[in-house]
């Protein structure tokens, strides 16, 4: 299970409502990154800024009339938005309206929050995306299926826990998708430990990095899965909707063994790509 950092773009007539999302996704252990709060006294702002983009796994990016005008805040979203284009990295971008405005011409096919005119709930909506994509995907799977909302997701109090006590619960996969990773990683206990920490975010970049075209259109044959459902006109595009769709579906152990039987040996190298301190028993 990752903690990717959490990169909040802003307009700093916006600094009341970033620390307030800021302060809900700390409450549930997500890394965040501020300028406020994580530039260092001294440091160089513009370098500062430029690190912490280039390693954000998701930028949110807070958009209101102050925000729309400020050239800073286009240029951190339009770097991440050319990484989620790019599609080999995982790096998300979430545009969060603030107010009533009109998007970006870049930013319109992205799917959008409202924080208004309920900041709370629309934190939730967040909150709720994020640990579905952060915590271990067996565990995700579990809650998803009594088919609650993202804002209901938030609130799980298995999915809110400390990542300390989730690793120490055991993974529920069924003995085929256990024996198809053992066989694609050829090492029984590195395979179960994988298992035990993915979370949603690192399927997607295993996915990104090893599903084609020919694949995606495999596995929806294979499972009855609906292609043109799927948003978007690029592969890595219909890829994040077709992962969306499973997690909101609680079909994540449909695709994680089919990952494993179809590419093992992208698999194999993906899994010491993003997991390499990854020891079994």
């Amino acid at each position: 299970m990752s903690n990717p950092r959490i990169f909040i773009s802003y307009a700093h007539a916006d600094s009341k409502a970033a620390n307030r999302v800021a302060d809900e996704l700390r409450k549930v252990e997500l890394q965040v990154w501020l300028d406020a709060s994580s530039l260092q006294p001294g440091q160089n702002w513009v370098a500062g800024i430029d690190e912490a983009l280039e390693d954000a796994g998701y930028l949110l990016v807070l958009l209101s009339s102050a925000s729309l005008a400020s050239p800073w805040v286009q240029r951190e979203w339009t770097s991440m938005l050319a990484r989620q284009l790019g599609g080999k990295n995982g790096g998300l971008l979430i545009p969060l309206r603030l107010e009533d405005v009109r998007l970006p011409t870049l930013l319109k096919p992205l799917q959008y929050v409202d924080l208004f005119p309920d900041f709370e709930s629309g934190v939730r909506n967040v909150v709720g995306f994020l640990l579905s994509q952060t915590r271990p995907a067996w565990l995700v799977q579990e809650v998803m299926k009594a088919r609650p909302t993202l804002a209901e997701a938030a609130i799980a109090p298995n999915l809110r826990a400390p990542a300390a006590l989730l690793q120490s619960r055991a993974h529920a996969y069924s003995a085929e998708t256990r024996k198809a990773w053992q066989c694609a990683i050829e090492h029984e206990p590195v395979a179960d430990a994988v298992l035990q920490q993915m979370d949603p975010r690192t399927i997607r970049r295993i996915a990104l990095h090893c599903v084609t075209l020919q694949h995606l259109q495999s596995f929806c044959l294979d499972t009855s899965t609906d292609r043109g459902s799927l948003a978007g006109n690029s592969l890595n595009e219909q890829l994040l909707s077709l992962l969306e769709l499973l997690v909101r579906e609680a079909r994540l152990e449909e695709f994680i063994r089919w990952l494993a039987e179809e590419a093992p040996r992208c698999v194999r190298a993906a899994v010491a790509r993003f997991f390499p301190h990854v020891r079994g028993p």
